[in-house]
């Protein structure tokens, strides 16, 4: 059935025409949450949402921010699964085929967050990215917009945010703990270098949720500075800076790394950075 018409549009004629097809409360009240999605709306993929034993689990595969794609928000696939998808949404993926388990219970297949504490838990940097955004747009300002990047929301926008958000914050802490002259930053592309009497630090700052996916985006720029600039220098460290702290599972990665790689490497996080 195509809903098309139904996008953003009268429920309530909706809700008779499922009834009367015979559908469930529960199914009618997810239908509506998703066809009330709108651009800039943030969306967790859910991977597992069922408890183990008593213990409350929500596994996070993915995040996406929904967009407008020529003037299309929601469309119909006639082919229903596995030959055609049924009904979408257009996102812009911010990060796919991660796993990130939280101990929270959603088990319905569409939720819509209200708990603060959860936004946080299950968004991070996102949510807090997108609420200082449409503070700055409801209050008002006291500088004009002249790159539009409030206009509106992508996956590019998210992750440029987030990543200058947490330069910034490891820029500024840096400078405050060794000094100005030590500390460039987007000098040779590296996102932020610090220099000491013997060593260089060479730090790439990645703005996911996913310490995997973040190590695996930044150790191959890493390296390839490192061979193109810093070759000839004798103490030379390379330093990923992401948004989380690390699982049990992702510490284990990141010791596989520290073991393999023949130059001193490390993870640090802007959770454990910013808390200072």
């Amino acid at each position: 059935m195509d809903l098309t018409k139904f996008y953003n549009g009268d429920f309530d004629k909706l809700d008779k025409i499922l009834r009367k097809r015979g559908e469930k409360p529960t199914t009618i009240s997810q239908v509506k949450k998703f066809l009330n999605l709108q651009p800039g709306d943030m969306v967790a993929l859910k991977g597992v949402g069922s408890p183990i034993g008593n213990t409350a689990r929500l596994d996070i595969v993915g995040y996406a921010v929904v967009v407008e794609r020529d003037g299309i928000i929601y469309r119909n696939d006639p082919d229903e699964f596995p030959n055609g998808l049924g009904h979408l949404i257009n996102v812009d993926f911010l990060e796919f085929g991660i796993k990130r388990t939280l101990q929270l219970g959603y088990g319905q297949t569409i939720h819509k967050l209200d708990n603060q504490d959860h936004i946080e838990k299950v968004f991070g940097e996102y949510a807090d990215i997108l609420e200082n955004r449409n503070e700055r747009t409801t209050k008002g300002t006291k500088q004009k917009n002249i790159d539009d990047k409030l206009v509106s929301i992508s996956g590019s926008y998210l992750r440029t945010a987030i990543h200058n958000k947490i330069q910034q914050g490891v820029f500024d802490l840096l400078v405050k703990t060794h000094g100005e002259k030590n500390v460039k930053m987007e000098e040779n592309f590296v996102d932020i270098i610090l220099t000491n009497k013997d060593s260089i630090e060479l730090i790439e700052i990645k703005p996911y949720e996913s310490v995997i996916l973040c190590i695996r985006e930044g150790l191959g720029q890493l390296l390839s500075y490192y061979h193109k600039d810093y070759l000839d220098n004798k103490k030379v460290s390379l330093t990923i800076i992401g948004s989380k702290e690390p699982t049990v599972d992702e510490k284990m990665f990141i010791k596989f790394i520290q073991s393999t790689v023949n130059i001193k490497f490390q993870y640090d996080s802007w959770e454990r950075l910013g808390s200072r």
